[in-house]
């Protein structure tokens, strides 16, 4: 018997119509977009079997500038289209691997060449359209066409579009001789956008930091990495696998790299926390040899096109931008920036005449970001961005100045995306779309290839239902391991904080579309739920207060940020603080009024303050406050305060009713400090060999390991009210070197 060939797929009350690209649900139509509709059918020709993530990447995604998260979206779209809940699941997470269509699923042949998808009318609607990122499931919002034609007219359209290509062909290059030709060459050089580049990964460690910088040419990357015995610069041609070191690892920090435009040296600022009076801007052989320090008090660096001259920044009463001698010689000011603000980038014109500044400037109270030009020879100020509050982080010219690329973070959004802006038309482009961060950009001569600092955060929360006794006796017994804990979300996610509330579900916050928001979930990993929408500003810190039954986080939506309270489900948004610098951290207590937070007090410290229902503040803590907890019963307040006569932080464990300090402790927390369900024991997370763990330290005893990971770090972590469940967030945060560049296709 002849094979017929497979024109869909059904599964439950769903059809998949391959030839229609059509899918169905009782025979109604199902909105679904190309990328979508892509996603579903490989996983239909694939279903029962385990699918990589990067398997899905490169089948759907081929050619595109996507990462995992943009994976993570798409399942979770059709998990939204296809109405899947906990009793009908359609597709399983496989963690840390990937995902698989667990519902059966039965090939279908047409018969005599008719669609699975038959429409009521005699005539079908032909729909093209580009994919947008309109909320999964809704019909796309640009279409190009959308024309009831007949089936004949669709094949005449088969033999008419090569007619119209030729002659679109032919009109196009009449135009290159006439006046459209600014018009095209005006878009020629507008090549980034999100829907155009392609991203490589050139590192893969994922210790990448303080940012990159590119050659002229194009041929290599300079970047510091974080290494066992300290931080190294690392040289890597693009082309190769391998890299060359320049330095030994050292302690301190880099920051500000740059190529001769001949590529004869590298520059380089390293601030050295061993050794303070060697701490300065460098340069170095490209193919190695002995650093040479050529000027000190510096903190940014840009070399010019042709070569002649560097550009710095160096600190002091007031921010001066200082030309100099490739050799670090002939020193001349070419700027002073007034008091109020600060420079977050310099870059050099391509005509060697001007930098481009990033200035940040305080006006009432609030931060304004905007790009200008600085005249090298006379120090004249051309505004090419005005201020405005969005944050920008250092720019650079396209080589024709049409425009300029830059990275920036949207207001309320987590994350650092790079926009390419034109001046001009005051338009503005993205080049990245993701829930990835980036660091400052570097361009090539020809304006062709972009290198940054990728940030991605791989996390996941994991539950045990077993966890360590807590006794506060201080007894050591086996840390819980990691096979005592199972895994409750996909380890896609980007997550900050983690609490439970009083019905044993979990609060916690994750970057979702480039914004931090508030959830909750069961602790069965279903019922996601976001809480809170992303308006809200970044660094929201969200705690569990009022006994569980409500959730406390930070706001800027009104200014300054402050203390609001919202119910489990995201009602009855209450703001509790009017602070007038903002607050940094905070917690209601159980009678849901009584507010403890952390605020500047003067010009340098941090310390806690608590504020009663009736407004009136009270300071806790002297010197300036880190991390903090109060007791479940709420009597004790542990901090980790700076002790003003040695200078150094230790934890103090304080009454809360009259701030006498009963405890003290040397160790500091990576993240977080939380008391026991007990209250008789602290718990903070450490960080070993690149592995972060969790210690118990009792009020009375000698410290021990609650865990035993053998890999990743933590982020948070905390205990059910009643004790008998405890969940940590547990994962990665990668940091590393991309290169991206346009499809010129």
């Amino acid at each position: 018997m002849e094979d017929k060939k497979i024109d869909g797929y059904e599964f439950g009350a769903f059809r998949l119509d391959v030839r229609r690209r059509a899918l169905t649900k009782n025979d109604e139509k199902i909105p679904l977009s190309a990328r979508n509709f892509d996603l579903l059918l490989f996983m239909l020709e694939n279903s029962g079997r385990i699918l990589e993530h990067d398997e899905l990447l490169d089948r759907v995604w081929a050619g595109t500038f996507v990462e995992q998260s943009t994976l993570k979206k798409g399942v979770s779209a059709l998990r939204q289209i296809l109405g899947e809940t906990p009793e009908t699941e359609f597709i399983k997470t496989i963690p840390r691997r990937g995902y698989s269509f667990v519902s059966p699923v039965r090939p279908v042949a047409a018969e005599n060449g008719e669609y699975l998808y038959r429409e009521t009318e005699r005539e079908i609607v032909v729909e093209e359209y580009e994919e947008t990122d309109d909320e999964p499931g809704a019909p796309p919002s640009a279409q190009i066409s959308a024309l009831p034609v007949s089936v004949n007219q669709t094949k005449k359209n088969k033999y008419l579009r090569p007619l119209i290509l030729t002659g679109v062909g032919l009109l196009a290059a009449t135009a290159a001789f006439f006046g459209l030709r600014p018009f095209f060459a005006k878009n020629a050089a507008r090549q980034f956008s999100a829907e155009n580049v392609r991203l490589t990964r050139i590192t893969n460690s994922g210790k990448v930091i303080s940012g990159t910088a590119a050659s002229p040419d194009g041929s290599y990357i300079l970047y510091p990495s974080v290494e066992k015995n300290g931080v190294v610069l690392w040289l890597r041609q693009i082309s190769a696998n391998s890299a060359t070191r320049l330095t030994p690892p050292l302690s301190g920090s880099f920051w500000g790299f740059a190529f001769a435009p001949d590529n004869s040296y590298v520059y380089y600022i390293f601030n050295n926390a061993a050794e303070p009076a060697k701490s300065g801007l460098y340069k170095v052989p490209l193919l190695g040899g002995e650093p040479q320090r050529i000027a000190e008090n510096v903190s940014s660096l840009a070399v010019s096109p042709d070569g002649k001259r560097i550009a710095v920044v160096r600190l002091g009463e007031k921010t001066e931008i200082i030309g100099l001698d490739p050799n670090g010689e002939n020193a001349r000011t070419i700027a002073t920036l007034p008091d109020n603000t600060r420079l977050w980038g310099i870059s050099w014109s391509p005509d060697n005449a001007g930098l481009l500044c990033t200035v940040r400037k305080i006006v009432d109270d609030k931060f304004l970001f905007y790009i200008s030009e600085i005249a090298v020879e006379n120090g004249r100020e051309t505004v090419v961005l005005p201020p405005q509050e969005k944050s920008v982080f250092g720019a650079a010219w396209l080589p024709d100045k049409s425009g300029m690329l830059l990275t920036m973070r949207e207001a309320n959004a987590d994350i650092r995306q790079i926009w390419q802006y034109f001046p001009a038309s005051q338009e503005w482009r993205r080049v990245t779309n993701d829930n990835n961060s980036y660091k400052l950009v570097s361009l090539t001569r020809d304006g062709k290839s972009i290198i940054a600092t990728q940030e991605s955060g791989l996390d996941a929360i994991w539950i045990s239902d077993d966890p360590f006794p807590q006794n506060g006796s201080g007894k050591k017994t086996a840390p819980v391991r990691r096979e005592n804990f199972r895994q409750l979300t996909d380890g896609l996610g980007s997550f900050h904080q983690l609490e439970w509330l009083a019905d044993g579900r979990l609060m916690y916050s994750e970057t979702e579309d480039a914004r931090e928001k508030i959830f909750t979930i069961n602790a069965d990993g279903s019922g996601a739920r976001a809480v809170t929408n992303g308006d809200d500003g970044i660094w929201i810190i969200p705690s569990v207060g009022g006994g569980g039954r409500s959730i406390c986080f930070l706001s800027s939506k009104t200014g300054a940020k402050q203390i609001w309270r919202i119910d489990p489900d995201g009602k009855n948004p209450t703001k509790l603080t009017a602070v007038e610098r903002g607050v940094l951290s905070g917690r209601i207590l159980r009678d849901n009024a009584t507010v403890i937070y952390n605020a500047q007090l003067g010009s340098d410290d941090n310390v806690l303050f608590r504020q009663t229902p009736d407004g009136q503040t009270a300071q806790l803590t002297e010197g300036d406050t880190g991390d903090w907890a109060v007791s479940p019963d709420e009597s004790l307040l542990a901090a980790v305060v700076r002790d003003r006569s040695s200078g150094k932080y230790r934890v103090e464990v304080k009454t809360l009713a009259d701030g006498k300090t009963i405890r003290a402790f040397d160790f500091q927390p990576m993240r977080q400090l939380v008391f026991t369900p007990d209250g008789k024991s602290l718990a903070y997370d450490v960080v070993a060999d690149d592995v972060g763990q969790i210690m118990i330290q009792p009020l009375d005893g000698e410290p021990y390991p609650l865990t035993e990971f053998q890999t990743d770090n933590i982020f948070g972590f905390g205990w059910s009210p009643d004790g008998a469940k405890f969940a940590v967030i547990r994962g990665r945060q990668l940091n590393d070197a991309v290169l991206i560049r346009a499809d010129e296709r």
